[in-house]
């Protein structure tokens, strides 16, 4: 029996783009896999965007086929808009090391400047502990565009 294939992603600080919110605002972070990221989210306030610490966590079975998003929604009361997202393909980074760097989500505003995010992503295939590896990178082609948004735009900006 083999070891369980896993994926570690870590978000240490977000910025906003053109995105206006203020320090109270409401902002959901869903990092998971692309068909079920939803019970992956993440509560946390604007004030909080430098200061996160959460780890998210997910299986895979095949990296040919397997991804993850990142998606970054502010709070609403009748239903979040999204701010940005990025989808990464698992078959995209050197196996069992560390990928640290700062990514900019695909903006869900044409208008809007996009929102960067600074994280750390540990694919593992040999049962480390989550982002005890060697420092890695990623493959040509590990991020993959969409011409579609998860929801409904997020129309407060600042640019």
């Amino acid at each position: 029996m083999g070891k369980e294939k896993k994926v570690y992603v870590q978000i240490r600080s977000i910025d906003l783009g053109g995105y206006a919110a203020t320090d109270k605002a409401e902002l959901v972070l869903c990092v998971g896999p692309k068909h079920n990221f939803i019970p992956f989210a993440y509560d946390l306030r604007a004030g909080e965007k430098h200061h996160i610490n959460h780890t998210w966590k997910f299986h895979f079975k095949h990296e040919e086929d397997s991804s993850f998003v990142v998606v970054l929604f502010k709070h609403h009361f009748l239903g979040d808009k999204e701010i940005g997202e990025l989808e990464f393909l698992v078959k995209g980074f050197q196996p069992n090391t560390v990928v640290s760097d700062k990514f900019t989500l695909q903006s869900a505003n044409e208008e809007a400047r996009p929102a960067d995010v600074e994280m750390d992503i540990h694919v593992d295939e040999d049962g480390a502990a989550p982002f005890h590896a060697p420092e890695g990178f990623m493959f040509d082609g590990a991020i993959k565009k969409h011409n579609h948004i998860y929801g409904v735009p997020e129309e407060k900006i600042c640019n």
